[in-house]
């Protein structure tokens, strides 16, 4: 265990050689199963000190399967300060990256030429995280990078104790080990935030990295990121170490109960409820998913409503002023696609749950997915001679029949026909569009004609009760007017046998292979039909594998599901479990010989 007794706040295992003593002591931030302090120093001495220096930190655990090394940068410097003890020269260096329950060698390298050495042990992972089991590593045929993730309970675990309500970024290594987690406790306890932790906090939707290497984690309190009327949500900027840099808070529309437990200091959006997906722009500032709402009555409801739509929004990264907006509202008309079911249970319509930018320059295209239209959508992205920034250039998708005039309303618009491609050889049964999907995406080098997403399916009502995949689309020809659609095609797909009809993640790696999240897998299968999927007695888990351009699994990870005996676990510990995306990403600087500046870009 990392604390050798109960007693102790530290772990003490020191070893004195020579005239430098090696100490390990807990992260302040970080959980013990996962980071350390390595503290250096030397005895002290009533009659003077002397500096020295630390230059290098490196260790590697006993089992001798994976390398670290210090996350402070080196060589430092360690000068003589004087107390009510003596003199005393001391310096910290931070070890992250680790393994819980882990043994680790560290060699330290000082300036005068000597290597001093100690050995310890890490600490658990925090308490209620899920087990994450570990199927497939292929590293010869992986890409590389550590893999980010994140895991929450399923919606049918139904906590009641918010002190049990467990969420959390997590790293996984190049072996597919958790080596990096944050959760709400972690992040905001001792902090001017702590008071988020006791509102039903959870961490889930965007993550990313920020153009100077930080990590970008969405919090909300009460589950507004689905809950839209029942808290509120935001961002925080967190570098390597869990020191919050920055805070962000979507204020639009919060509930008045909520107004008082508003976090300060922080930067106030106004949006209603950031979501699903955050990024940087080159220029600092930043864009993301908020809602939008607009009261109206459509043919055949029963009464007026709120609608809420989405809008994409970029702001000020310093004070949140919105320099843009693009709104759904101004893209499509509501009665004639608005789904009545998922209008009659939260009032949603599009359900936006991410975009990409890469054909703005060259196409003024920016690229969305509506999760409740089952469509992909190009909105203009500023004024060109056809239309206004916001307004509509095409659709990816089909018109259903929720509502009737879905069909007839889909062949006013700019959109494309799905033929058969010949050179995927695939079968006939994956040449269709999503009924809902996930994570849309441009793929890297194909001219901003080729989009991979992960379809959900396992919609019976929209005729797709099958599994769930991972899908490209090939966009053949533009259209150039309703009476004149374009052509796509399938050109590729992986079926990974399950249904997850609600979130999922897509990634287009750097070795031609997909990176793919299949985060709500259902047992038994279970359709999004009437919420399905949600049922106190089915049993989710999330699958996260790479899988090449052949079809062949090179690296597979589970979280939560049925164990040996077919349960689902019990009221107090669920195995019910979800994950929202995961990415790949640059190993960071203490695990890679990579420069920290690989990081810096990256999209999580």
């Amino acid at each position: 265990m990392f604390a050798r007794t109960a007693a102790l706040a530290a772990l003490l295992v020191g070893l004195v050689q020579g005239a430098v003593e090696l100490t390990i002591k807990e992260h302040p931030r970080l959980s013990k199963g996962h980071a350390a302090v390595l503290n250096v120093a030397t005895s002290y001495n009533a009659f003077g000190g002397e500096a020295f220096v630390v230059k290098d930190v490196r260790g590697r655990d006993t089992a001798k399967t994976h390398h670290r090394t210090a996350h402070t940068e080196l060589p430092v410097t360690a000068n003589p300060v004087f107390s009510k003890w003596g003199w005393r020269s001391s310096v910290d260096i931070e070890l992250l990256g680790l393994r819980a329950n882990t043994e680790y060698h560290y060699h330290v390298s000082l300036g005068d030429g000597t290597t001093q050495s100690i050995t310890f042990e890490t600490g658990d992972t925090p308490a209620l995280m899920p087990d994450m089991v570990v199927e497939t590593v292929d590293t010869t045929k992986m890409a590389d990078g550590w893999t980010w993730t994140s895991v929450f309970p399923a919606p049918n675990q139904n906590q009641t104790d918010q002190h049990k309500y467990f969420t959390a970024s997590v790293m996984l290594d190049e072996d597919g080990e958790v080596a990096w987690v944050m959760d709400c406790d972690t992040l905001f306890s001792n902090t001017p935030y702590w008071a988020l932790n006791q509102n039903w906090c959870g961490i889930t939707g965007t993550q990313s990295v920020l153009n100077n290497g930080n990590l970008l984690l969405l919090w909300n309190i009460y589950g507004a990121m689905v809950h839209i009327e029942d808290g509120f949500a935001g961002l925080v900027e967190v570098d390597w170490s869990g020191n919050i840099k920055m805070m962000w808070v979507s204020t639009r529309d919060i509930p008045l109960w909520s107004v008082p437990l508003l976090p300060k200091p922080a930067v106030y959006v106004d949006t209603i409820v950031l979501n699903h997906q955050v990024d940087q722009l080159p220029n600092g500032n930043l864009i993301g998913i908020g809602f939008d709402t607009l009261e109206l009555q459509c043919d055949g409801w029963e009464k007026q409503t709120k609608v809420y739509g989405n809008e994409m929004v970029e702001f000020d990264y310093h004070t949140g002023y919105i320099y843009n907006r693009w709104s759904m509202f101004d893209a499509l008309d509501v009665c004639s696609t608005a789904d009545s079911t998922e209008i009659a249970y939260n009032g949603e319509w599009t359900h936006l749950n991410s975009f990409d930018l890469s054909n703005v320059e060259s196409r003024n295209e920016m690229i969305v997915s509506a999760f409740y239209l089952g469509w992909v959508i190009a909105v203009r992205w500023e004024d060109d001679e056809e239309g206004e920034a916001g307004s509509l250039k095409w659709v990816v998708g089909q018109g259903w029949e929720d509502p009737a005039s879905m069909v007839e309303y889909t062949a006013t618009l700019p959109r494309f026909e799905l033929s058969h491609n010949k050179d995927a050889g695939l079968d006939a049964d994956q040449d269709r569009y999503d009924p809902g999907q996930h994570n849309i995406n441009v793929v890297p080098g194909s001219n901003g004609s080729k989009l991979l997403a992960f379809d959900n399916s396992a919609y019976d009502a929209r005729g797709m009760g099958v599994p769930s995949r991972l899908v490209i689309y090939e966009l053949e020809d533009r259209p150039s007017g309703a009476d004149a659609p374009g052509a796509a095609s399938v050109a590729w797909s992986y079926v990974d046998g399950g249904k997850s009809p609600f979130l999922g993640g897509a990634q287009y790696l750097e070795n031609d292979s997909v990176l793919g999240c299949f985060g709500a897998l259902t047992n038994p299968d279970e359709n999004w039909d009437q919420r399905a999927c949600w049922d106190p007695s089915n049993c989710n888990q999330a699958h996260i594998v790479e899988v090449s351009k052949q079809g062949e699994v090179v690296f597979s990870v589970r979280v939560g599901g049925r164990d040996a005996d077919g349960t689902c676990g019990d009221e107090t510990n669920s195995l019910s479990w979800n994950a929202y995306r995961a990415f790949r990403l640059p190993a960071p600087s203490f695990a890679s010989a990579e420069s920290r500046g690989a990081l810096r870009g990256a999209q999580a």
